[in-house]
C-alpha cells in the first residue's frame, strides 16, 4: 500500500510527541484516519507486545478503539458480496485444515490470506450459529472433537497477522465461548481454565465495544481461571494467569490492584524456582527474559504508585532471581563442612529432584501459548505437589538453614530468592556516599538514588525515547569495537559525550547531596559496557560546552608503542563524574552482592602474600616488567611467570588460595559475546596452532590473537568456582575482564570480574576494553605504588588518584617518575624513559585519551 510509509511515519509521531500533543498530530493529519491506519496500528501494537513494549502497545490500541468509534468504523460487516452459504463453505474448509494440520498456523494462514474479505463478523456469528447447532445433536466424543478443532482455530486465527486484527479478535472469541460451552469446570477444570485465561487476552486485546466493559470481563475471565489455577495445584499457571491479570488492571487504570496481582506472581514463581525443569542453556535464558516481563511491569507500577522504595526492592529482586540460578549453578561443597554433612544434603537433594522430576513427568499439559501478552513461566508440565514432594523440599531447606548456612552463608542464595528491603540496601551506604542504582521499562531509564539518610530513594527518570536511543548507542559501540578499532578509540570521547547526554547526568547528579565524597554505582543492561566513572560533566551553556579540537603539535604523535597521537582522542580539559567525589567511586553487580560480601568477615591479615600470572603467552613485554616490579612490594610472593603460567601449574597452587591477600593476573584476557561463558584469561599452552579447523570436540576461544584450548584457559565458571575467603584485592591486568553478557538480562554476572568477586575477594579491578601494553603496566605500576602507601587508602581511591594522574601526565612527568619510582626494576627504567624522551615536547600528554586509563575500574567493598 503506497500509503504505509505515511501511517507508519504518523505512528511514530504520536509515540513519541509530548504529552497532550497526539490529539493535534491527528487533526493535521486527518487524511490518514481510515480503516487501513486501524488496521496498521492494530499490527504495530502487536508486534511491540511481543517485544515487551507494552505501554506503547496500549497506546496503539486505545487508539485504534477510540478512532474506530469516532469515524464509525466499527461496523464490520465485511464481505457485502458474500453469501452466508459462501461463509458456511470457507468455514468448513479452514476448520477441516486445522483438524488434518493439528493445527499447524502455517498450514491455515495461507487459506485465510486467499479469502480476507471473509474475516469478519460475518463469520463470527455463522461460527457461533453453525457450532450450537451442531452441539445439540453431537456424541460427547464429537463434541470434544469439534471443541478442540475451534480451540486450535483460535490459536491460528489470534496469530494471524492480516485482515482485520478486531475482525480477527472476534472470531477467536466466538470459537473460545463455544470451547467453554463443552469443556466446562465441573467437567473439565484444567481445561476451562486454559480457556478463560486465553478468553481474557481476547477481551484484554479487544478493539470492538467499550474498553472499560472488555477490562471488566477479561478480570472476570482471569479470576475464574484463578479459581482452578490455584498456586498449589498449578504453580506455574497460576503464575501466568497472575501477570494477565496484573496487566489488565494496570490498563483499566487500577494500579493497586495491579500491583497486588504481580506481587503474588512474583512470589509463587520465586518460591518455584527450583522445581522448573530447563532442557538447557537456551531454554533458561528464555525463561529468563520471560520473568523479566513480570518483574519489570512490577516496577512500573511501583512508580505509578509513587513507591521507589517498592521499585528497587523488586528490581533487585530480579537480579537475585538470576543470582539464584548462578549460585545453584555454582554449588560446591563449603570449606569448613564436615564431608558427611555434605553427603547427607547430597542425598536429601537427590531425593527431592527426582521426585519432582517424576511428579513433572506425570502431569498433562496446561499451557496456554496463544497470546503475545501470555507469560510463559514453563517449559515443561506444571505438577501439583504432593505431600512427600513438600515435605522433602521443607525437610531440605531445614538442613540447609541449620547445617550448611553456619559454615557458608551464600548458600541459600542457590535454593531461593532472598528478598533485600530498602533500609538493608540504605545499611550498605557509609556516611557521605550515595549509591545510584539504574533500571530500564518502557517508560525510560530509571536511577534509584539511595542516601543514609532519605526515607525512601530519590527516583530520576528519563523519557521513554533513551531506551532505544541507549540500545541504538550500545549497537554502534560494539560495532566500532569488534571491527573498526582504530575508529572506536578515537570516537570513544564522543561515545561517553552521548550516553552523558542520554543519561542527563547533569540534572541527575543535582539529586545528590552536595556533601557526597563517595559514589557506588549498580550498572544495568548496557550501561555495564561503559566506563561510567568517566562520563563527561557537559559545562554550562555558555562556557565552553561541547567537543575540542585538539591539534596535532608538530613532533608531538611521532607513535611508539602505547603512546598515541591526541588527535580525535583527547577530552581535553572537562570535567568528569569522579571528579565529583573526592573519596572516588566503586562499582557493585547488586546490593544484595554487596551484602552477601559485607556478611563474611575478613581475618586480620598476618603477611602481604601476592600470587601472579605473569605474561604465559610471552608476548607482552610490559606485562612481565608490571610484575616484576609489583612482586617486590610483597612477601611472600608466588609468580608464575611465561610458560611456567599453565593451567596445571595453576590448579597446583589454589590451595595457598584460602590465605592469599593479593592475585595479580597480568595476561591477555578474552570476553567471549556469543558466548560468555567461555570468556576468560589466556594461559601458557593454551594457544591453538593456525589451522583452519581445530580438532574436532575441541572448545575453542577464537579471538584476535588466535585461537585458544578452552581447557587450558582459565574460564568464567571456573573462576566462580575458586574460593578466595581472606583475598584484599584482585587485579586483571588484562582485556575486556569487566565486560559483562548484556545480550540477556538473564546473565549481568557472567564476567571474568564478577567470578573473582563471587568468589570471595573483597575487591576486583577489571578492564572494559583491550587494552594497552605499555600504558597498563605503567597504570598498574602507579596504581600499587598508591595503594600501598600507609595508612592504605581504599581500592576506589587508589585508582581515582591514578586515573587522575594519568590524565595529566605529561612526558617530562612520566620520565621523572620512572626516576623516583621505587617498584620500577632499575634495569628497565632507562629504555622505557627513552620512549617518552625521544620526539615528544616535554609538555605533551601522552595518556590523556579515556582509552589508556578509563577501561579500569573497581567492584567490591
Amino acid at each position: 500500500m503506497e500509503r504505509i510509509p505515511a501511517y507508519l511515519n504518523l505512528i511514530q509521531e504520536l509515540l513519541t510527541c509530548p504529552r497532550g500533543e497526539e490529539a493535534q498530530r491527528l487533526n493535521d493529519n486527518r487524511e490518514l484516519l481510515d480503516r487501513d491506519f486501524l488496521l496498521t496500528c492494530g499490527q504495530i501494537a502487536q508486534q511491540m507486545q511481543e517485544e515487551g513494549r507494552e505501554n506503547e502497545a496500549r497506546f496503539l490500541l486505545d487508539l485504534v478503539q477510540q478512532l474506530a468509534q469516532a469515524l464509525d468504523l466499527e461496523g464490520g460487516e465485511g464481505g457485502a458480496n458474500v453469501t452466508e452459504q459462501e461463509y458456511l463453505s470457507f468455514l468448513m474448509q479452514v476448520l477441516q485444515a486445522t483438524a488434518e494440520s493439528n493445527g499447524d498456523a502455517a498450514v491455515v494462514h495461507p487459506l485465510l490470506q486467499q479469502n480476507l474479505e471473509k474475516l469478519d463478523l460475518n463469520l463470527a456469528q455463522i461460527l457461533k450459529a453453525w457450532a450450537t447447532e451442531r452441539l445439540e445433536t453431537a456424541t460427547s466424543s464429537e463434541r470434544e472433537f469439534i471443541a478442540n478443532v475451534l480451540y486450535y482455530f483460535n490459536l491460528i486465527v489470534s496469530s494471524f497477522r492480516y485482515g482485520s486484527r478486531a475482525n480477527n479478535i472476534e472470531i477467536a472469541i466466538a470459537c473460545l465461548e463455544i470451547f467453554l460451552q463443552v469443556f466446562t469446570r465441573q467437567d473439565a477444570p484444567e481445561y476451562w481454565a486454559i480457556a478463560q485465561n486465553s478468553l481474557g487476552n481476547k477481551y484484554s486485546d479487544r478493539l470492538r465495544g467499550e474498553r472499560a466493559q472488555n477490562l471488566e470481563r477479561a478480570i472476570a475471565c482471569y479470576e475464574a481461571a484463578l479459581e482452578v489455577r490455584t498456586r498449589s495445584a498449578f504453580p506455574q499457571n497460576h503464575v501466568e494467569t497472575l501477570f494477565n491479570l496484573g496487566l489488565a488492571y494496570r490498563d483499566a487504570s487500577q494500579p493497586q490492584q495491579a500491583y497486588d496481582s504481580f506481587a503474588a506472581a512474583i512470589d509463587t514463581l520465586e518460591s518455584i524456582r527450583s522445581a522448573i525443569i530447563i532442557g538447557g542453556e537456551a531454554d533458561k535464558q528464555k525463561l529468563a527474559e520471560e520473568w523479566q516481563k513480570l518483574y519489570r511491569n512490577m516496577i512500573e507500577v511501583c512508580l505509578d504508585l509513587d513507591n521507589p522504595s517498592a521499585a528497587l526492592e523488586y528490581a533487585e529482586r530480579s537480579k537475585a532471581r538470576n543470582l539464584v540460578d548462578l549460585i545453584a549453578a555454582t554449588r560446591l561443597k563449603p570449606e569448613t563442612l564436615p564431608q558427611e554433612v555434605w553427603e547427607r544434603y547430597n542425598q536429601l537433594y537427590q531425593q527431592w529432584w527426582q521426585l519432582q522430576q517424576q511428579t513433572n513427568g506425570s502431569s498433562p499439559q496446561a499451557s496456554s501459548p496463544d497470546d503475545s501478552r501470555s507469560l510463559q513461566v514453563s517449559v515443561s508440565p506444571s505438577a501439583v505437589p504432593s505431600p512427600s514432594l513438600t515435605q522433602l523440599r521443607q525437610q531440605l531447606d531445614d538442613f540447609i538453614a541449620t547445617e550448611i548456612t553456619p559454615h557458608d552463608p551464600k548458600f541459600r542464595f542457590g535454593q531461593s530468592v532472598q528478598p533485600i528491603r530498602y533500609r538493608e540496601i540504605q545499611a550498605l551506604v557509609p556516611a557521605h556516599t550515595a549509591l545510584i542504582e539504574w533500571y530500564f521499562t518502557s517508560q525510560g531509564i530509571h536511577a534509584f538514588i539511595v542516601t543514609p539518610e532519605a526515607q525512601q530513594p530519590t527516583l530520576f527518570s528519563t523519557d521513554s525515547s533513551a531506551v532505544d536511543a541507549l540500545e541504538q548507542l550500545k549497537d554502534e559501540y560494539l560495532t566500532d569495537y569488534l571491527h573498526r578499532d582504530n575508529h572506536w578509540r578515537q570516537t570513544l570521547p564522543t561515545y561517553l559525550h552521548r550516553l552523558a547526554h542520554l543519561l542527563q547526568l547533569p540534572n541527575l547528579l543535582s539529586h545528590i547531596p552536595p556533601d557526597c565524597q563517595h559514589l557506588i554505582l549498580v550498572p544495568y543492561r548496557y550501561l555495564h559496557l561503559f566506563p561510567l566513572h568517566a562520563l563527561p560533566i557537559p559545562s554550562p551553556v555558555g562556557e565552553g560546552a561541547g567537543e575540542k579540537d585538539t591539534p596535532s603539535p608538530v613532533g608531538e604523535g611521532a607513535g611508539g608503542e602505547g603512546i598515541p597521537s591526541p588527535v580525535g582522542e583527547g577530552a581535553g580539559g572537562e570535567g568528569i563524574l569522579s571528579d565529583q567525589f573526592p573519596q572516588g567511586i566503586r562499582y557493585i553487580p547488586s546490593s544484595q552482592i554487596l551484602q552477601l560480601s559485607l556478611s563474611e568477615t575478613l581475618p586480620q591479615p598476618t603477611d602481604k602474600s601476592l600470587f601472579a600470572i605473569q605474561n604465559p603467552t610471552r608476548d607482552l613485554t610490559f606485562a612481565q616488567i608490571e610484575v616484576e616490579a609489583i612482586q617486590s612490594a610483597f612477601n611472600p610472593a608466588t609468580v608464575l611467570p611465561g610458560k611456567a603460567a599453565h593451567k596445571t601449574a595453576f590448579t597446583q597452587a589454589t590451595p595457598q588460595f584460602k590465605t592469599l591477600q593479593f592475585a595479580h593476573f597480568s595476561c591477555h584476557g578474552f570476553f567471549n559475546f556469543s558466548n560468555p561463558r567461555h570468556s576468560g584469561l589466556i594461559l601458557a599452552n593454551a594457544q591453538l596452532p593456525a589451522t583452519p579447523t581445530p580438532e574436532k570436540g575441541l572448545a575453542v576461544i577464537r579471538s584476535r590473537r588466535g585461537n585458544f584450548n578452552v581447557a587450558e584457559c582459565l574460564t568464567v565458571p571456573e573462576i566462580f568456582n575458586l574460593r578466595l575467603p581472606q583475598c584484599r584485592l584482585v587485579t586483571l591486568s588484562a582485556c575486556e575482564t569487566g565486560i559483562t553478557d548484556i545480550a540477556t538480562t538473564s546473565d549481568e554476572y557472567i564476567s571474568i570480574l564478577a567470578g573473582f568477586f563471587f568468589a570471595g575477594a573483597r575487591n576486583v579491578l577489571g578492564t572494559l576494553w583491550a587494552v594497552n601494553d605499555l600504558s597498563t603496566a605503567i597504570f598498574m605500576i602507579r596504581f600499587y605504588e598508591t595503594l600501598l602507601t600507609q595508612p592504605q587508602p581504599p581500592v576506589a581511591l587508589s585508582l581515582k588518584h591514578t586515573q587522575e594522574w594519568m590524565r595529566s601526565l605529561t612526558c617530562a612527568d612520566l620520565v621523572n617518575w620512572i626516576s623516583t619510582c621505587s617498584l620500577m626494576p632499575e634495569a628497565h627504567k632507562p629504555s622505557i624513559q627513552q620512549r617518552f624522551s625521544l620526539g615528544f615536547k616535554p609538555h605533551y600528554q601522552p595518556y590523556q585519551s579515556p582509552y589508556h586509563w578509563a577501561a579500569f575500574y573497581a567492584v567490591g567493598q
